[in-house]
């Protein structure tokens, strides 16, 4: 388990006021530190370690974070970006705090940062011929060339591991990134998604689940003001998830290179602005 240390000497040493709620939650996010007991900070080797170590705090500190029972608050420092959430129960509050890269939640799916300790599930799904080629990139070929390309590639900022909520093993990936420079036209203010989910978890809407939280993510954390999507020809599935998620088809390239696969394909493209997405937002909670 992780092992704890004074939360006043922590922000001490890191020259913080130990009041001021935006610091604190700079603290967090530079150091990896989940909260752990009253006046303590937990510092742990990974995200289930975090979650396991996560304890109550006093509710008059809650009170200075500014946070109510149950919510969701994104503190945005820098760089950086800190997840907080509170709980109750029984009386107690509970916070717990992701540093270093958002943890984003679905109904059924924990949208994550990647971890070494994933390699193994992560090539148990990327080994399988029909999810990497089509999507652009060549079967995994072991663990360690799994590790590997969470080291060099998953590691990412804004790359998260998919993961069903009730044993958080990684099932796919799913990350905005910085879109083509002939989609965007060197705007700073688009970003792209690319997403995969393991075989034996097609069918079940879980992909259109999970883009939906990293493109409200783009939109409403990072200010975006519009979100890409493309897939190359023959992928329907990925067809049908944009559709499903909002995008609206924009224009089709012929003859892009594949250099992954050493090929040459047609790659459709699809769109999603701000503007279509609050309104498509907006008329879903309507119906709710």
């Amino acid at each position: 388990m992780g092992y704890a240390v004074p939360f006043v000497s922590a922000c001490r040493a890191m020259r913080f006021p130990v009041t001021t709620p935006a610091l604190f939650a700079t603290v967090l996010t530079e150091r990896r530190l989940p909260l752990c007991r009253s006046g303590q900070i937990c510092m742990c080797r990974s995200f289930q370690e975090s979650i396991a170590t996560t304890s109550s705090l006093p509710y008059a500190f809650c009170q200075k974070l500014e946070l109510r029972h149950g919510e969701r608050k994104t503190s945005v420092s820098g760089d950086n970006v800190c997840s907080i959430v509170l709980l109750a129960y029984k009386g107690i509050v509970r916070v717990y705090v992701r540093g270093c890269g958002m943890v984003l939640e679905t109904e059924r799916l924990i949208l994550r940062p990647w971890e070494e300790g994933d390699a193994e599930s992560l090539y148990e799904y990327a080994r399988s011929p029909d999810v990497g080629p089509i999507a652009g990139w060549p079967p995994h070929t072991s663990v360690e060339n799994s590790l590997q390309i969470i080291r060099e590639v998953l590691s990412a900022e804004e790359t998260y591991a998919v993961c069903l909520r009730e044993d958080d093993r990684a099932i796919g990936s799913i990350g905005l990134r910085a879109p083509m420079q002939a989609l965007a036209k060197n705007r700073e203010d688009e970003t792209e998604v690319g997403f995969w989910i393991g075989v034996p978890f097609w069918g079940r809407g879980l992909i259109p689940e999970a883009v939906g939280r990293p493109v409200a993510h783009a939109f409403e954390d990072l200010g975006y003001r519009a979100v890409w999507c493309g897939y190359f020809e023959g992928n329907d599935k990925s067809k049908r998830c944009q559709e499903k998620c909002g995008f609206r088809f924009h224009h089709v390239e012929e003859n892009v290179p594949c250099r992954q696969m050493g090929d040459v394909r047609t790659e459709y493209f699809s769109r999603l602005t701000r503007e279509d997405w609050a309104c498509r937002t907006r008329a879903t909670r309507a119906k709710a």
